[in-house]
Order: C-alpha cells, then structure tokens, then sequence
C-alpha cells in the first residue's frame, strides 16, 4: 500500500453518514412544504374514505362500507398511479416515442427501459447527497402506508374487528389444500421465469411475470392461516417496510435521509399509540378482560376453528383444551 502510495496524499471518499451530518449542521432541522398539490389531495381523500369505510365496517353497513372502501382504495391507487407515470415520464420511459425509440425487439425495448431508469433521477437507490425537504405529498404517502395495513390488521386478524370470523372461514380442509397448491404453483412458476431468462425480458413483463408467484404466496397466507396463524398478520405488517422502500427509491429519492426516517418515526410512533389506546378502551369499555366469560366467548365464536385444527378428530374445549384435561 505504501509503495503505490506514489506521494500524494489519498483522499477518502465521504460516506453517507458523514454527508448526513454535514448537510444536518448545515439546516433548519426537519423542515415539510405543506403546499397542497392535486395528488396530495386526492390521496388524503382516499385514506380519509378507507378509514371512514373500515370504521364503517364495524357497524355491519357493509354496502356502505364497501362503496366507501372502493371509492377510497381508487382514489389512493390513483394518487399513486399520478406520481408513478410523472416520474417515469421525467426519467425517458412513459412515452419512448418522443425519444425516437419507434423500432426494436422486446429485449432491447427493456434494455432501454432500464438505461432510462438507471439514468433519470428520480428512480433508483437513494441518492447519498440528497438534501431536498420533504413536501406534503411524501407526508401522506407515508401516512397511507402506515395507516392502511395497521387498520386492515386490526380489523381482520383481531378480536377488535372480525379476526375470529376470519380465520374460523380459513379453517376448513380444503382451504388448505388450495394454499399449499397455490405454494406450489408459485414457487414452480418463479422457477420457470428463471429459467427462461426473465432478467433480459422486458421490464413491464417482468413485472407482471414477477406479480404472480408473489399474489399465489400472498392469497396461500391467508388460505393457510389455520396452520400458520402468523402468516396473514406478517404479510400485512411487512407491507410497511416494503411500501417504505417503494416510497424511498421513487418519490422520496432526492429527500434527505434523516427527514425521511424522522417522518416515518413520528407516523409509526403516533400509530403505535393510537392502537394502544384503542385497545385498552375496547378492554375497559366493552369487558373484554382475561377471565372465564371472554375464554368462553372466544371458544363459541371459533367452532370452525377447534373442528378442523386438529385432523384426526373433532375438538371440543371443554373436553380436550382445559387445564388438565387430557
């Protein structure tokens, strides 16, 4: 090393930590443009309509409640959807026509799809020298991301919404059957894009090819819930971190890391504790305490549940689950 030193003096390279320091020092904390924009707008009305429509699914208006929960899911896919095609539009890859891209097979149609998204800035991993504040679009979109999976958690897979008739419906056999084909035919299908070189496909194709084995993953989740009874609940609390991801290396690329997670730490932190105190009403409201009374609810609203968890035979609580029995 000192050899090829050659007499000059080796500067090292800066790392992202050190230029988040600097770039610290050098602003006025965490700073958010809260100017509305037409996205913005309409991805608040969208969350406002899904939270309003799960809210609504409680008091079993479920017409109601779905058009509530379609009108909101459109709206917060379109808001999305509007940012998605303005930054792939930006980055060469919405309309290739207006760059003279007329002719060429499949494969070099995606080879210049991914030149233009490696090339464009506003798609990629994390810019190291970003320093752009955060607008009020990256707020909400982090809120939406946060909110929605916590409220269908809730909701679904717990006992202050519908968790037990969720997965008393996932209880019986053949359910179970359906999942793990659907394992199957997921894992073979992924294996077979491999095979047939889906690195060098078109990056749209890739993308749909890539859905379909994640989808068959997804859906064999919730079909075997009665054996896994974790997976469904993972799947929706790994939407978080994914959708955070997502969010980082599109919309939030150029935004400063240290605003960036601060945001995510405020929202999750203000989510956390808005579930801890929904939690402790339900069990101080509506006498949900841990005694006999809400053990013996638990087992009446979960027949499906002890019918089929055990395959050689029907379980009954009283007989085969209690302390002691044998």
């Amino acid at each position: 090393a000192d050899a090829c030193h050659c007499g000059s003096e080796i500067t090292p390279l800066p790392n992202p930590d050190s230029i988040e320091r600097v770039q610290w020092k050098e602003s006025q904390g965490l700073v958010i443009d809260l100017t509305l924009t037409p996205t913005c707008l309409i991805n608040t009305a969208g969350l406002t309509l899904v939270i309003v429509g799960i809210a609504v699914l409680l008091t079993k208006a479920w017409i109601v409640a779905a058009l509530l929960l379609i009108v909101g899911s459109t709206c917060v896919m379109a808001a999305y959807g509007k940012r998605m095609v303005g930054i792939l539009s930006r980055a060469g890859v919405a309309s290739p026509q207006a760059n003279g891209n007329h002719t060429g097979s499949p494969l070099q149609q995606g080879a210049q799809v991914q030149t233009s998204l490696s090339g464009g800035s506003d798609v990629g991993l994390p810019d190291k020298q970003a320093k752009d504040e955060l607008i009020c679009d990256n707020v909400i979109s982090v809120v939406t991301l946060v909110v929605i999976p916590n409220l269908l958690l809730v909701y679904l897979f717990s006992d202050l919404g519908i968790g037990l008739q969720t997965y008393s419906s996932f209880a019986p056999r053949h359910m179970r059957i359906v999942g793990d084909v659907l394992v199957a035919f997921g894992f073979l299908f992924g294996v077979g894009i491999i095979v047939f070189d889906w690195i060098e496909w078109n990056i749209c194709i890739q993308v749909l090819t890539a859905l379909v084995p994640v989808i068959s993953f997804l859906i064999a989740a919730f079909l075997k819930s009665l054996v896994y009874s974790w997976a469904p609940i993972l799947v929706c609390i790994s939407c978080i971190p994914f959708g955070m991801g997502l969010l980082r290396v599109t919309t939030a690329r150029t935004v400063r890391r240290s605003s960036f997670y601060t945001v995510i730490s405020i929202v999750t932190g203000i989510c956390a504790l808005a579930m801890l105190i929904a939690w402790l009403l339900w069990i101080a409201l509506g006498n949900n305490e841990w005694d006999t009374e809400t053990r013996k609810r638990l087992v009446q609203n979960c027949g499906e549940v002890y019918e089929h968890v055990y395959p050689h035979m029907e379980l009954d609580y009283d007989k085969h689950c209690e302390l002691g029995a044998d």
